[in-house]
């Protein structure tokens, strides 16, 4: 039988915790706006929170710890490596991956992905929504794909810090890759809404100052 999927945030080595600890309303931060949206695909015991091990691990460890979530720190800089050590504990067969970057990470959009990726006839190793930004839909990858991913790329320094979406792409000849397109209609206001740049965290803020309710703050609103 297979296990629930894992769903695994994703903190760039290259990061402080600044961006994702701030308080922002009420002294939610945006990693808590993120953490409670991934609770409505899974619950606390599977998402892990990965980041980090040295200059910043303290106090992302001070946040899991008192979020009751499971925290991975690890300085590997291969990336295929970092994904694949965090959720190993878990035993998941699946994994919806986020970004820490993306607040907003819609769970109705990643519930679709999932459902799309886990429902296919083909069983995909890696799927991504074609009509929707990265920030917005995540990406899903089975679990044996990213051991092969790493078994194939270790010890080639060039690979260190490709990202799945990239690898995945560039192997649709060895790989199950899909590329689903989700039933929305419009066009995307921003094309980068993240906290790793200066206009996309400057907009992620307001975005989250102006909610009634954060957890209201779907992906209807940034269409146009």
């Amino acid at each position: 039988m297979r296990k629930e999927p894992v769903i695994l945030i994703d903190v760039p080595l290259e990061m402080g915790g600044d961006p994702y600890l701030t308080p922002v309303n009420d002294s939610l931060t945006p990693l808590d706006i993120l953490m409670s949206r991934m609770q409505e695909l899974a619950p606390l015991d599977r998402i892990v929170l990965c980041t980090g091990r040295m200059r910043y691990h303290s106090v992302f460890n001070r946040f899991a710890a008192t979020r009751h979530i499971t925290l991975y720190p690890t300085n590997e800089p291969y990336i295929m490596k970092r994904i694949m050590a965090a959720v190993a504990i878990s035993r998941a067969d699946t994994i919806i991956r986020v970004s820490a970057n993306h607040v907003f990470a819609d769970p109705e959009m990643l519930r679709i992905l999932l459902n799309l990726h886990s429902q296919h006839k083909t069983a995909p190793d890696y799927s991504t929504l074609l009509n929707a930004p990265d920030w917005i839909s995540g990406e899903v990858i089975e679990t044996f794909a990213v051991q092969r991913a790493w078994d194939e790329i270790k010890g080639h320094e060039e690979f260190k810090t490709i990202q799945p979406k990239a690898f995945f792409n560039s192997r649709i000849d060895d790989y199950g890759v899909l590329k689903h397109r989700a039933p929305i209609r419009g066009t995307w206001q921003m094309t980068e809404m993240t906290l790793a740049t200066q206009e996309g965290h400057a907009a992620i803020i307001e975005a989250i100052r102006q909610a009634r309710n954060y957890e209201d703050i779907t992906f209807k609103q940034f269409l146009v």
